[in-house]
């Protein structure tokens, strides 16, 4: 008769150890381990891509995460008036981090960067993002081709000094090309390396330039020349070589004139005849002009100008650049 209730009651002990078990790993199990993923949207102001004094926080720029190779999105969130962002409770496990682009003013600006674009959170982690936004940074080829109104940095060497023409034109080239910059308000020298911030325009159908900033990032760099053929010069190598510095040797004079106070030569050397500018603002006045008569023999340099059509002027930069032979 006392046998019973202590089988009943080592059953009922076990039913309840094996509840209290059970019970424990349901907690266990229920348990989502996440972590942190913060960070900050800036402008790259002065197309280093890389954060500085220079830069503005962006706000309003839509972020998502994303799990890494997947279209699930597991948060969202937009940078606030300091730029930042900030997701709690993130999964554990591999995301990835997305920029929702229309959320980015202007049509030119763009995601340049993500330091941190895929990571793996695991229990406990704390990640720290940067969103870069600023313009195309391209060479001058590119730039070239960039579609009217872009705005894109450019780095190049100057091929002569600003206002040498009296104007606000500055021609600069790179291994991959020369364009001309419009309205330019910085002081450069010939041999100046620039980092450009400008707006893609035209002018004489050639590519240029507008309004650009400029951020001097060395002098004194070897400017790139080219050596032509006068024919080659007066096309600009039918434009490949517009806002070139070219060299031409072993030319002679055909015919002068005085155009707007300013001399004008027609040079060949026996390929096709071009026209040589001797602004006076470059120093061409009095004993600095060279003997313009004609069959003077010439060593030429200088940058091609397109007047129109499909016709360049070579831009003698100083009297240095005619060599009389």
């Amino acid at each position: 008769m006392n046998a019973r209730p202590v089988r009943i009651g080592v059953a009922l002990v076990a039913i309840g150890f094996w509840a209290c078990q059970n019970a424990g790993q349901d907690r266990v199990f229920g348990v989502q381990a996440t972590g942190i993923i913060k960070g900050l949207v800036y402008f790259d102001r002065d197309g280093n891509r890389a954060l500085g004094a220079a830069d503005t926080s962006m706000k309003g720029v839509g972020i998502r995460l994303i799990v890494t190779g997947t279209h699930d999105t597991v948060g969202r969130a937009a940078s606030d008036t300091a730029g930042q962002f900030r997701f709690t409770g993130v999964p554990i496990g591999p995301v990835t981090v997305s920029v929702d682009t229309t959320t980015i003013p202007g049509d030119s600006l763009h995601v340049v960067g993500i330091d941190v674009p895929s990571l793996t959170v695991t229990p406990g982690d704390s990640f720290v993002v940067h969103v870069t936004v600023s313009y195309p940074l391209v060479d001058v080829a590119q730039a070239r081709a960039l579609a009217v109104g872009t705005k894109a940095f450019v780095t190049g060497v100057a091929l002569h000094p600003s206002q040498a023409f009296g104007d606000s034109t500055l021609r600069i080239a790179d291994t991959s090309g020369s364009i001309l910059l419009t309205r330019v308000r910085a002081a450069v020298a010939t041999g100046d390396s620039v980092r450009w911030l400008g707006t893609r325009a035209t002018r004489n159908g050639q590519p240029t330039l507008d309004n650009p900033n400029g951020l001097g990032l060395g002098t004194g760099s070897t400017t790139p020349t080219r050596q032509v053929s006068t024919a080659v010069a007066a096309s600009a190598n039918g434009g490949l070589i517009d806002a070139a510095l070219v060299r031409v040797p072993g030319t002679h004079v055909t015919d002068t004139a005085t155009v707007s106070g300013n001399r004008q030569l027609t040079v060949t050397d026996g390929s096709g005849p071009l026209v040589v500018e001797l602004d006076t603002i470059a120093g061409f006045r009095g004993g600095a002009l060279v003997p313009d008569t004609i069959g003077a023999k010439l060593d030429l340099t200088g940058v091609l100008s397109p007047v129109g059509g499909a016709v360049w002027h070579l831009l003698a930069r100083s009297p240095a650049d005619v060599i009389a032979k």
